[in-house]
Protein backbone atom coordinates (compact mmCIF):
# COMPACT_ATOMS: atom_id res chain seq x y z
CA UNK A 1 0.00 0.00 0.00
CA UNK A 2 1.41 3.35 -1.18
CA UNK A 3 1.90 6.54 1.77
CA UNK A 4 2.18 8.84 -0.30
CA UNK A 5 -0.80 11.01 -1.54
CA UNK A 6 -1.65 12.63 1.69
CA UNK A 7 -5.15 10.57 2.56
CA UNK A 8 -6.15 9.75 5.80
CA UNK A 9 -2.94 8.68 7.86
CA UNK A 10 -0.99 9.27 4.83
CA UNK A 11 2.45 11.10 3.86
CA UNK A 12 3.04 13.58 0.95
CA UNK A 13 5.77 13.78 -1.08
CA UNK A 14 7.45 17.51 -2.18
CA UNK A 15 10.62 17.84 -4.53
CA UNK A 16 11.42 21.97 -3.32
CA UNK A 17 14.70 24.19 -3.54
CA UNK A 18 16.96 23.38 -0.51
CA UNK A 19 16.16 26.72 1.76
CA UNK A 20 18.97 29.01 1.31
CA UNK A 21 20.31 28.13 -2.17
CA UNK A 22 20.29 29.24 -4.99
CA UNK A 23 19.48 28.43 -8.58
CA UNK A 24 22.45 28.44 -10.52
CA UNK A 25 21.86 28.89 -14.51
CA UNK A 26 25.22 30.16 -17.15
CA UNK A 27 24.60 30.27 -20.93
CA UNK A 28 28.66 30.19 -22.54
CA UNK A 29 29.85 30.41 -25.68
CA UNK A 30 31.51 27.43 -26.66
CA UNK A 31 33.95 26.46 -29.02
CA UNK A 32 35.22 23.17 -29.18
CA UNK A 33 35.10 21.24 -32.36
CA UNK A 34 32.94 18.54 -30.97
CA UNK A 35 30.31 20.86 -29.40
CA UNK A 36 29.92 22.90 -33.06
CA UNK A 37 28.19 21.96 -36.04
CA UNK A 38 28.01 25.26 -37.95
CA UNK A 39 30.05 28.49 -37.61
CA UNK A 40 32.66 29.08 -34.75
CA UNK A 41 30.89 28.72 -31.78
CA UNK A 42 27.51 26.86 -29.90
CA UNK A 43 25.45 27.94 -26.87
CA UNK A 44 26.30 25.94 -23.82
CA UNK A 45 23.46 25.68 -21.00
CA UNK A 46 24.20 24.82 -17.48
CA UNK A 47 21.60 24.80 -15.00
CA UNK A 48 21.78 23.79 -11.62
CA UNK A 49 19.89 23.97 -8.46
CA UNK A 50 20.33 22.07 -5.08
CA UNK A 51 16.71 20.67 -4.66
CA UNK A 52 15.28 18.40 -1.23
CA UNK A 53 12.63 15.23 -1.11
CA UNK A 54 10.41 15.82 1.96
CA UNK A 55 8.18 13.69 2.87
CA UNK A 56 5.16 15.09 5.28
CA UNK A 57 2.43 14.02 7.26
CA UNK A 58 0.50 16.54 8.41
CA UNK A 59 -2.68 16.14 11.06
CA UNK A 60 -5.81 16.50 10.48
CA UNK A 61 -6.01 18.43 14.28
CA UNK A 62 -3.24 20.14 16.07
CA UNK A 63 -1.09 17.37 17.95
CA UNK A 64 -1.16 18.45 22.35
CA UNK A 65 2.54 16.54 22.85
CA UNK A 66 2.64 19.02 26.27
CA UNK A 67 2.70 16.32 28.43
CA UNK A 68 5.27 13.68 26.35
CA UNK A 69 8.86 14.29 26.51
CA UNK A 70 9.96 11.81 23.59
CA UNK A 71 9.12 11.04 20.14
CA UNK A 72 10.44 8.06 19.08
CA UNK A 73 10.53 6.74 15.46
CA UNK A 74 11.99 3.40 14.69
CA UNK A 75 14.43 3.49 11.13
CA UNK A 76 16.23 0.72 8.90
CA UNK A 77 18.04 1.50 5.83
CA UNK A 78 20.40 -1.19 3.94
CA UNK A 79 22.16 1.27 1.42
CA UNK A 80 25.49 1.86 2.28
CA UNK A 81 25.66 5.24 -0.31
CA UNK A 82 23.22 8.16 1.06
CA UNK A 83 22.88 11.20 2.10
CA UNK A 84 21.67 11.67 6.05
CA UNK A 85 17.97 11.88 6.46
CA UNK A 86 16.71 14.55 9.03
CA UNK A 87 13.13 15.55 10.55
CA UNK A 88 11.75 18.18 11.87
CA UNK A 89 8.31 19.15 13.43
CA UNK A 90 6.04 22.17 12.41
CA UNK A 91 3.61 24.14 14.23
CA UNK A 92 0.09 25.08 13.36
CA UNK A 93 1.66 28.60 12.87
CA UNK A 94 4.40 27.63 10.43
CA UNK A 95 7.53 27.24 13.69
CA UNK A 96 9.96 24.90 12.56
CA UNK A 97 11.84 22.79 15.19
CA UNK A 98 15.23 22.09 14.97
CA UNK A 99 16.18 19.75 12.34
CA UNK A 100 17.20 16.07 14.55
CA UNK A 101 18.78 13.24 12.16
CA UNK A 102 17.13 10.45 11.80
CA UNK A 103 20.19 8.31 9.54
CA UNK A 104 23.92 9.75 9.56
CA UNK A 105 25.60 10.19 5.83
CA UNK A 106 25.84 6.32 4.67
CA UNK A 107 24.28 4.45 7.67
CA UNK A 108 23.22 1.58 7.39
CA UNK A 109 20.92 -0.05 10.53
CA UNK A 110 21.43 -2.95 12.35
CA UNK A 111 19.89 -4.73 15.21
CA UNK A 112 20.63 -7.58 16.92
CA UNK A 113 17.01 -8.33 18.18
CA UNK A 114 16.04 -10.90 14.75
CA UNK A 115 12.70 -9.47 15.73
CA UNK A 116 13.42 -5.81 14.78
CA UNK A 117 14.02 -6.53 11.00
CA UNK A 118 17.48 -3.91 11.69
CA UNK A 119 15.16 -1.63 12.60
CA UNK A 120 16.98 1.18 14.96
CA UNK A 121 15.05 3.66 17.88
CA UNK A 122 15.16 7.16 17.69
CA UNK A 123 14.17 9.23 20.59
CA UNK A 124 13.61 13.08 19.78
CA UNK A 125 13.86 15.08 23.07
CA UNK A 126 10.16 16.83 22.80
CA UNK A 127 11.01 19.02 25.75
CA UNK A 128 13.51 21.65 23.91
CA UNK A 129 10.30 22.07 21.59
CA UNK A 130 8.42 25.67 22.58
CA UNK A 131 5.16 24.56 20.39
CA UNK A 132 4.68 20.97 21.68
CA UNK A 133 1.53 22.16 22.47
CA UNK A 134 0.00 22.34 18.70
CA UNK A 135 2.14 20.30 16.29
CA UNK A 136 0.66 20.08 13.00
CA UNK A 137 3.25 18.59 10.45
CA UNK A 138 5.89 15.84 11.16
CA UNK A 139 8.34 16.25 8.16
CA UNK A 140 11.16 13.80 7.23
CA UNK A 141 13.80 15.14 4.27
CA UNK A 142 16.68 14.42 2.56
CA UNK A 143 18.71 16.75 0.64
CA UNK A 144 20.55 13.64 -1.39
CA UNK A 145 18.54 13.19 -4.90
CA UNK A 146 21.92 11.54 -6.47
CA UNK A 147 21.90 8.55 -4.80
CA UNK A 148 19.21 6.03 -5.10
CA UNK A 149 18.53 4.85 -1.88
CA UNK A 150 15.67 3.67 0.47
CA UNK A 151 14.65 3.98 3.91
CA UNK A 152 12.01 2.58 6.15
CA UNK A 153 10.23 4.65 8.91
CA UNK A 154 7.59 2.33 11.33
CA UNK A 155 5.97 2.81 14.76
CA UNK A 156 6.34 6.40 15.39
CA UNK A 157 4.79 7.21 18.85
CA UNK A 158 4.90 10.13 21.51
CA UNK A 159 5.94 8.87 25.16
CA UNK A 160 6.51 10.59 28.72
CA UNK A 161 9.48 9.23 31.08
CA UNK A 162 8.17 10.42 34.08
CA UNK A 163 3.86 8.79 34.60
CA UNK A 164 3.94 10.81 37.89
CA UNK A 165 2.87 15.09 38.28
CA UNK A 166 6.21 16.94 39.19
CA UNK A 167 4.51 18.04 42.03
CA UNK A 168 1.50 16.30 44.47
CA UNK A 169 1.71 13.85 47.35
CA UNK A 170 1.85 9.91 46.68
CA UNK A 171 0.05 7.82 49.71
CA UNK A 172 1.30 4.58 50.17
CA UNK A 173 -0.28 1.96 51.95
CA UNK A 174 1.51 -1.66 53.02
CA UNK A 175 -0.53 -4.38 54.62
CA UNK A 176 -0.09 -7.95 55.56
CA UNK A 177 -1.92 -10.81 57.17
CA UNK A 178 0.36 -11.08 60.17
CA UNK A 179 -0.08 -8.94 63.77
CA UNK A 180 2.55 -5.74 63.97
Amino acid sequence: QSFIGGGAGQFTREIIPIPGSTAHGDIVAESSATNVIEGFYSGEFKYRESLRSQFIKTFSSPQNWSTYDSLVVNVKCLNGIHGPVKMYLESTSGEKSAEFVILEQDEITENNDPSQYNFELRVIDLTAIPFRNKVKKLVFFTDDLENPFTFFIDFINVQRAILLPEEGQMVLRYSTAGKV
